[in-house]
């Protein structure tokens, strides 16, 4: 039998860096690729496609570069990008992420 969920609200679509890598993971492949979940870059939205489990040690929010890949720390763990959409473009890789943006050490999102 078919089960009704509740809408999406807005506010659920954006990512709490605080939570653990794992939940955080779960809710990018839960929302991939449409609505997708949001995180706040230099002051613009982005949609974050999806993602891996990553091992490094980053805190919550905190963006690195690394072998040509995107880190970010979590409350607990990291994830690596894989793709990400910047508000009013197309859906790019973390490598044309990367070089586009010019990602700089020790910058962050919300």
């Amino acid at each position: 039998t078919a089960s009704y969920a509740p809408k999406i609200r807005k506010e659920e679509l954006v990512i709490n860096w605080q939570g653990s890598a794992k939940t955080i993971y779960d809710r990018i492949r839960a929302l991939a690729p449409i609505p997708g979940a949001r995180a706040h870059f230099r002051k613009s939205e982005i949609t974050i496609i999806s993602a891996r489990l990553g091992n490094k040690k980053l805190a919550a929010g905190l963006l690195t570069v690394e072998n040509k890949g995107l880190y970010i720390g979590t409350g607990e763990g990291s994830l690596q990008l894989l793709s990400v959409k910047p508000e009013g473009r197309k859906t790019m890789s973390a490598l044309d992420f990367i070089n586009g943006y010019r990602i700089k050490e020790g910058e962050s999102v919300e």
